[in-house]
């Protein structure tokens, strides 16, 4: 089954969007963890400074790797698109 250029098209605006996505989650993880941080201490009413720390170290962690993953499988589908097309086109 032959792929045409309307599916890599469509595959590379996915890769973009996800290198995009994962990017801005990148750029932002500190920000969106210490909201999420801060939530979750509202929702329980106060707790203890060093659990707090932790939670929100975890949520900062928990967005940079989701940040990280969907930066690299945006790259990596546009680098491998981009050479189907270019070794298509050939």
């Amino acid at each position: 089954m032959e792929i045409n250029k309307l599916d890599y098209a469509r595959f590379l605006t996915f890769g973009i969007v996800f290198g995009i996505i994962g990017l801005i989650i990148l750029l932002l993880n500190v920000h969106i963890g210490l909201s999420m941080a801060k939530s979750w201490l509202i929702k329980r009413g106060g707790a203890d400074p060093a659990i707090y720390h932790i939670v929100m170290k975890g949520y900062i962690n928990t967005y940079l790797v989701l940040g990280s993953i969907l930066l690299c499988s945006g790259l990596i589908t546009v680098a491998y698109t981009y050479l189907k097309l270019k070794r298509k086109s050939n």
